[in-house]
């Protein structure tokens, strides 16, 4: 219904997560805290990191029980991303999630930049942006049209873009064949280039 009209939707990726609970939005001393609005040149709610509570990661972020029933759908005419309050990097301890998630799903980074947090934006951002842009110039408004897992263990899964690409994602700590632990193998099958891609 929305789709010829909605260009992308945020919250698709990373939703708003528990309003109720006051170790994330009262309890300033909780490490789970999201962080005030303030100060109006770089509101901590926004750069702020925090860790997620166990329960929220494994139902929001974990890859083991996550599918890619949004892009599937709507991914070849709607951008999805994060909520604007939870840009990737926001949780300390999910962060790497998300990035491998962002490129198996084809979904957009949601990143806060301000003067004060620049140069260390750059240089974690950087090497992420050399491999993520050109991939999603080749798979945006393509569907997905296939998704794996290739591992028991969920710890490994695999989405195919189309007839244009293929990412290969290891969440385990261990290697897969000869995709490192938390990387990425990305086949472009048009010209058979591969790149590939760590969190580092």
């Amino acid at each position: 219904l929305m789709a010829p009209v909605v260009a992308f939707a945020h919250g698709m990726m990373t939703p708003v997560m528990s309003w109720g609970d006051s170790d994330m939005y009262k309890e300033r001393n909780s490490p789970h805290f999201l962080g005030r609005y303030f100060p109006p040149e770089q509101p901590d709610r926004f750069f702020k990191q925090a860790t997620l509570k166990p329960e929220y990661a494994t139902v929001y972020l974990d890859p083991r029980f996550r599918l890619p029933l949004y892009p599937m759908a709507l991914g070849d005419c709607v951008v999805a991303t994060h909520q604007w309050g939870f840009p990737s990097r926001k949780f300390c301890d999910q962060w790497k999630v998300v990035r491998l998630t962002e490129l198996l799903y084809g979904v957009p980074p949601l990143e806060h930049v301000s003067t004060g947090t620049m140069d260390a934006w750059l240089s974690d951002f950087a090497p992420y942006y050399k491999v993520f842009s050109p991939l999603h110039r080749t798979v945006a408004g393509k569907a997905v049209t296939d998704f794996r897992c290739l591992t028991p263990d969920r710890m490994v899964q695999q989405t195919t873009f189309d007839s244009v690409a293929r990412v290969t994602v290891n969440y385990g700590a261990a290697a897969w064949q000869d995709l490192a632990p938390l990387s990425a193998k990305i086949d472009y099958l048009k010209d058979g280039r591969q790149v590939r891609y760590t969190v580092n």
